[in-house]
């Protein structure tokens, strides 16, 4: 089990930018950390997980989901970032055909 707690004060010397800033790693660190533990949720329960190294810009995600969608199906896939799972493995070999 994995625990994540963060402290956030504020003090008079803080800017608005410094806020701005805390928020928004504050919110990277988050994401990242409910992906992962989904990601291992997902492993123990057979998923089949790929890792994409990276989406070359906006519409390359787009198709990548628009992709799983008609090819896989809803309830069987499933994204976490750049990282999907796959309830069957058939539907990761195949996604790995298509992307990888």
């Amino acid at each position: 089990m994995k625990t994540f707690t963060a402290n956030w004060t504020t003090e008079d010397s803080y800017t608005d930018t410094d806020t701005i800033m805390s928020l928004a790693f504050s919110r990277e660190i988050q994401e990242a950390i409910n992906n992962e533990t989904m990601v291992d949720i997902h492993k123990t329960q057979g998923w089949t997980v790929v890792a994409l190294p990276r989406f070359k810009d906006m519409r390359h995600a787009v198709d990548v989901n628009d992709w799983c969608v008609v090819n896989v199906g809803a309830g069987k896939w499933n994204k976490f970032g750049s990282t999907y799972t796959f309830k069957e493995q058939k539907h990761a070999e195949w996604f790995i055909l298509r992307w990888l």
